[in-house]
């Protein structure tokens, strides 16, 4: 009797054309159901049964939030491709729960301006930001321990990279990234790929990039023993971890001054009347 009810409850489920219309319980509460492709949609995400997001279901807006929890579905995983050339989209919030940012997840974002990757994530695939032109700063997490081949390559406005605990920076990372001037490394760091004579397989991760400082958290001996190392004639600042104050470096140029403080005076102004930024 209660199959009975709760089929009597569906109101319709059909498939044209390969798309999966919506199920209703007898609350009129929507169900999950899959799409031809396996993937299922709620809260203008694609995503998969193991907690993957593949995408959006209306790829103009210009602000998401992923959640870390869609329909009981714990996610931890931006998969391939997923919000490739979403080029109207300027901000973007993570979820805790993120483990894994995949190949070209924002290549080609080049509206985007913010996104914060979480503590928790451990894996970023090739090209994830590939050409994000309108990023100034982004940071990577200590549990990153490979930056990736062509991770942030064409960045046009990228200024500021800090990196918690990688120990790997592969080919062409950061290349072309023609504002990007300053560069946090840990001292787990073992290799920056160069380009060693012919060995074309690891070529400069820093070429094209006009980098005049690097905050290194090892001493000047630790930073002689990384293989390959920063090709470009640059300032090195040892034993230099991530200082608190950089937070305050609104325009992200690497440096706080009196342009920040500006910009903090005028936002604290329209706060503090109640108006909004």
């Amino acid at each position: 009797m209660k199959m009975k009810k709760l089929v009597a409850g569906i109101m319709a489920c059909c498939i044209v054309g390969g798309v999966t219309t919506a199920v209703y319980d007898v609350n009129g509460n929507t169900a999950v159901i899959a799409n031809a492709d396996g993937t299922y949609e709620s809260e203008n995400f694609k995503y998969t049964s193991d907690g993957t997001i593949t995408g959006l279901v209306d790829d103009t807006v210009s602000e998401i939030t992923i959640p870390a929890l869609i329909d009981g579905t714990i996610i931890t995983t931006i998969g391939d491709n997923a919000f490739e050339d979403c080029r109207l989209l300027e901000n973007v919030t993570l979820p805790d729960s993120l483990e894994t940012i995949g190949n070209y997840a924002f290549s080609e974002c080049i509206s985007l301006k913010e996104i914060t990757i979480p503590e928790n994530v451990s894996s970023i695939g090739d090209y994830a930001f590939n050409d994000c032109s309108s990023l100034e700063s982004l940071e990577f997490p200590s549990g990153v321990k490979t930056i990736s081949k062509y991770i942030a390559y064409n960045f046009g406005n990228l200024k500021q990279v800090v990196i918690k605990g990688a120990k790997t920076i592969q080919t062409f990372a950061f290349s072309n990234c023609t504002k990007l001037e300053t560069v946090y490394i840990p001292k787990t760091m073992g290799e920056i790929y160069r380009q060693y004579s012919n060995l074309s397989t690891k070529a400069d991760a820093f070429s094209g990039c006009p980098l005049k400082a690097v905050y290194y958290a090892g001493t000047a001996e630790q930073w002689t023993s990384i293989n390959g190392g920063i090709s470009i004639e640059v300032t090195v600042h040892y034993e230099s971890s991530t200082p608190s104050y950089m937070k305050y470096d609104i325009n992200r140029d690497g440096k706080v001054d009196a342009s920040d403080a500006s910009e903090i005076l005028r936002i604290y102004s329209i706060l503090s009347t109640g108006g909004t930024i």
